[in-house]
């Protein structure tokens, strides 16, 4: 079998993640760091947080609004509002452009 750049081969049962962190308010460690992945096929970019506009009919409050990439509109969900968790903001937020089920 010759051998080449590719990480991933059918049937070598790897994974690729991209890997990532929400830094938490914990009540027990105030500097709590909580690391999370996704595979990273799911993965179509990852971008700097964008011009987010609001969307008054949708009424769960881990969505964001929604922002335009490529003349194509996508809901922005809070991971951390979703999970129940307290976000500490210790840099600029990046957004996981992500799709799952053709969604």
């Amino acid at each position: 079998m010759k051998h080449n750049d590719i990480l991933l081969e059918a049937g070598t049962n790897e994974l690729e993640i991209v890997e990532f962190y929400l830094d938490e308010q914990d009540t027990e460690d105030p500097n709590y760091r909580g690391f999370y992945a996704v595979n990273v096929a799911k993965v179509l970019e990852i971008i700097q947080m964008p011009k987010v506009t609001e969307l008054p009919e949708v009424h769960h409050n881990s969505v964001m609004g929604a922002f335009n990439l490529r003349n194509q509109i996508i809901r922005l969900v809070d991971l951390s509002l979703w999970l129940d968790k307290s976000r500490r903001e210790s840099e600029p937020p990046k957004v996981i452009v992500t799709e799952f089920n053709n969604v």
